[in-house]
């Protein structure tokens, strides 16, 4: 299982074996079971004179966990260049399999997010664009990545962006922040804004990731919202809203003004206050 005695003992503690409980079994004792026919094509190509390098298979300890291994086969050849033993070597990756597997995760949920995700350096240099930056901002990750992130920003907001990068390098980062940004076509683009710090392998702050929601509809629908609560509230005409119940909900300045109620005094009240005695048979409030 190991090119040779020396290697053995650094070698087999991977598995859990001792040197003694191995030597002279076959090496799919140290396999997954739905790994064993593999490593014997493995076997097979080796013993053929090829030799193969960094194949990932499936390893068992001793002890039944299982265990992400590298497999390298080399032939070994006699004086007559005839293949008369192999040496193969398994390095166990468990930690860097794991680690990548978590970071093939981690991209494909950037590029599948409905939020606009970018990396930027410390310079504001672009270094990452997903699917969703390109619908946002019309750019496509070809063209924003190794551009300035101005190409996102309005001229008279680049102080803003500025600032920001100035709190991530004091580690801070900047929660919800609703914002103007610019797109490819100079269309403005309503957005909610939350920048985190990226650190490198030495905890050292080497970037910032963006996420940018558009919420050009919600602004929009807010501020159609508050134009209608101006118009209610000013209007001449008494505005009255209530539950099916007949509970007061909402009583506006005309309201005050033709029923002689304030606001406070009517809302969570029935109806019925500003209804005769003698109508209230007529059942239509």
């Amino acid at each position: 299982t190991c090119s040779d005695a020396s290697s053995m003992d650094t070698c087999l503690p991977i598995f859990g074996y001792a040197a003694a409980e191995t030597i002279g079994k076959h090496v799919s004792m140290l396999l997954a079971s739905e790994h064993v026919t593999d490593m014997l094509h493995f076997i097979g190509q080796v013993s053929q004179g090829i030799s193969v390098s960094q194949h990932q298979s499936l390893g068992l300890h001793k002890d039944r966990q299982r265990l992400h291994v590298s497999v390298t086969g080399r032939p070994i050849t006699d004086s007559a260049v005839k293949v008369v033993a192999l040496s193969v070597t398994l390095r166990e990756i468990s930690e860097h399999w794991e680690a990548e597997r978590n970071r093939t995760l981690l991209a494909s949920i950037v590029e599948s997010s409905d939020d606009a995700i970018i990396t930027i350096t410390l310079d504001g240099v672009i270094t990452s664009w997903n699917a969703a930056a390109e619908k946002l901002f019309g750019y496509s990750a070809e063209e924003a990545i190794g551009q300035h992130i101005g190409i996102i920003i309005q001229p008279e907001r680049l102080a803003e962006e500025s600032s920001i990068l100035e709190r991530l390098c004091k580690g801070e980062g900047v929660k919800h922040f609703e914002t103007k940004r610019l797109a490819k076509d100079g269309q403005t683009v309503e957005v909610s804004l939350t920048v985190s710090p990226v650190r490198d392998a030495n905890g050292h702050i080497s970037g910032a990731s963006k996420i940018l929601r558009d919420i050009g509809e919600r602004v929009r629908a807010r501020a159609t919202s508050e134009i209608l609560s101006a118009i209610v509230a000013f209007s001449s005409d008494a505005i009255i809203s209530k539950t099916l119940e007949g509970m007061i909900t909402s009583w506006n300045s005309g309201a005050e003004k033709l029923f002689g109620y304030s606001a406070g005094e009517a809302m969570g009240q029935h109806i019925s206050i500003i209804i005769p005695p003698e109508r209230l048979a007529e059942g239509t409030y």
